[in-house]
């Protein structure tokens, strides 16, 4: 397997990876603001979550 191929599969898997977890960062976000949670702190949560996105993926 080339370095392309190689770069390409790693690509799509964090882009799926990602993917993923913006699906559940989504549906969690809703179930806090739904939980009637004061804002701060679901912004807070939400904060900690890109942190470690940010952290784990470098973006």
């Amino acid at each position: 397997m080339d370095q392309t191929a190689a770069d390409a599969g790693r690509g799509s898997a964090v882009f799926a990876g990602s993917l993923w977890e913006t699906v559940i960062l989504h549906s969690t976000m809703v179930q806090l603001i739904t939980a009637d949670i004061p804002a701060p702190s679901i912004f807070h949560f939400y904060s900690l979550i890109k942190h470690f996105q940010q952290a784990a993926y470098g973006k």
